[in-house]
């Protein structure tokens, strides 16, 4: 099921649902209306997240401890 919003805590996923929802249009109009917006969010955050998933993986694939247990790694191919 999709939206699973249910119990005590309902209000408080409704709520997560409406925050994200709100962050995402803001860092949408960051990036369309703002030429450094723009570029943050289509040159260097892609950049930096490429850089930080392959130095994970090769880590991971070298047997360090610290890439093992990160959540990325674990999660990746998931």
């Amino acid at each position: 099921m999709l939206f699973q919003v249910y119990g005590s805590q309902s209000g408080w996923q409704l709520f997560g649902w409406i925050l994200v929802f709100i962050c995402l249009v803001v860092t949408n109009e960051i990036a369309r209306r703002t030429k450094v917006g723009g570029l943050f969010f289509f040159v260097v955050l892609p950049i930096a997240l490429t850089i930080y998933f392959i130095a994970i993986y090769v880590c991971a694939g070298q047997g360090q401890s610290w890439a093992l247990h990160n959540p990325t790694y674990f999660h990746m191919n998931s």
